[in-house]
């Protein structure tokens, strides 16, 4: 709950609400996956360089349970809709490309087939 109150200071607009950041907030544009590890709108960012921009399953996993118990359920399933498409078109990678769906780090990574796992038992 705690990183769901800091986002949602980092992004207070007087009269606009995180729900309404999230679907309109730049992270996701200009990307297939969410969520980039890097604003896709930052110079630096680079789509399979670590922590420049691909998507890591065990992160998404934190972010998507922090929006879920903080009551944002459709941010929370866009979340975990695109890791489990990432799972089912590129494999277990350690990361994906959030452009392409590529894969991208080692290939057949534990943390990310222990979040398979998780999210298809918990449905």
């Amino acid at each position: 709950m705690a990183f769901i109150v800091v986002i949602e200071q980092r992004f207070k607009t007087p009269g606009k609400t995180f729900r309404a950041h999230w679907q309109g907030h730049r992270c996701g544009d200009g990307v297939r996956y969410v969520m980039p590890s890097l604003d896709p709108d930052d110079p630096g960012f680079d789509s399979i360089r670590y922590w420049r921009g691909p998507v890591w399953a065990v992160v998404n996993y934190m972010v998507g349970a922090g929006l879920s118990e903080a009551g944002y359920a459709g941010p929370a399933q866009r979340v975990r809709s695109d890791t489990r498409a990432l799972m089912e078109s590129a494999g277990f990678y350690e990361s994906y490309c959030p452009v392409s769906g590529r894969g991208s780090g080692g290939g057949d990574f534990s943390w990310t087939a222990a979040m398979w796992l998780h999210w298809a038992r918990s449905g």
